[in-house]
């Protein structure tokens, strides 16, 4: 099995996890994150989508430490660090990772892994944590883990950290 699809697995098996109590941010991949990194402040109750790519990363076999999952709590600066070391890409392949910055104020939004184009160049479905189930409520933090389909107007950039 490749570290793609093992990384995909990790991921699809916490579709539909939710922060308990609902709104708290209280998840098993902020717990996870922050037990890795003791030396930060606990943002036990911070959002959570960076969170869910590194738990994903990490457990599906991708070792990231330390540029990268150190500082995948934060989105602007996992992005930075993808930047410095290259990794944007114009051709996305499954689980590469996707920032989008929603209304295009140049602060990076929220953070997920690319499964597949729906119409190339257009939309695409991703795997997110952290965001609504639909297109109603928080696109960032909006409490679950869902399969979602994006629009490439609301991406800042894809970048591959795999190969």
């Amino acid at each position: 099995m490749n570290l793609r699809h093992k990384i995909k697995k990790e991921a699809l098996k916490h579709l539909g996890v939710t922060e308990e109590p609902a709104g708290s941010n209280k998840v098993l991949f902020n717990n996870w994150y922050y037990s890795q990194h003791p030396d930060f402040v606990k943002i036990l109750n911070g959002a959570w989508c960076g969170t869910f790519v590194a738990y994903c990363l990490h457990h599906g076999g991708l070792i990231t430490e330390p540029f990268l999952h150190y500082k995948m709590y934060y989105v602007p600066a996992a992005q930075n660090i993808m930047i410095k070391n290259n990794m944007e890409t114009q051709n996305p392949k499954e689980m590469d990772i996707v920032v989008f910055d929603w209304n295009k104020d140049g602060r990076e939004d929220h953070i997920g892994f690319f499964l597949e184009w729906i119409e190339k160049g257009k939309s695409f479905y991703t795997i997110e944590g952290n965001t609504s189930s639909g297109d109603g409520g928080s696109q960032s933090n909006g409490g679950g883990v869902y399969k979602r389909k994006r629009y490439v107007k609301h991406v800042e950039n894809f970048y591959n950290i795999i190969d």
